[in-house]
């Protein structure tokens, strides 16, 4: 399976914050430059909960609740992405803003987020997650 770091190296970060400036804080550049640094830099830990990333696309609908949508544009700015995990040991889903990034980075990338992302699209969306 694909980790969350194999993706990371396959992206530069000029690419990645192209991205992100699309959806997220155009001034948090030097923040979020430090943070995918630090993610080249460090090895993955093993995956033992077989943690798996996923990325849920939001839409908030008439009533002014946030649903899930399967249908979406990646760069509707009107949609947000929240990047979740889920592990063999729990029912509900992680977010992943508290996991170490050693923990992060051996995390599995679901197959459905590999086919709906670039690697520029998932990398931006984690580095958002980990520095909101």
């Amino acid at each position: 399976m694909v980790t969350v770091k194999d993706i990371i190296l396959k992206t530069d970060f000029d690419g990645v914050f192209a991205e992100y400036k699309k959806h997220y804080e155009k001034d948090h550049k030097t923040k979020v430059m430090d943070i995918f640094q630090k993610l080249n830099e460090i090895h993955p830990s093993p995956n033992g909960c077989r943690m798996v990333l996923f990325i849920r696309a939001i839409r908030e609908n008439e009533s002014g609740d946030d649903v899930v949508i399967d249908d979406f544009d990646c760069d509707d700015k009107d949609v947000f992405f929240d990047v979740c995990g889920k592990a063999d040991d729990y029912e509900g889903i992680y977010s992943i803003a508290s996991s170490a990034y050693e923990d992060l980075l051996g995390y599995y990338v679901s197959d459905n987020t590999l086919n709906r992302f670039t690697p520029t699209q998932i990398v931006s969306h984690i580095l958002w997650a980990l520095d909101w």
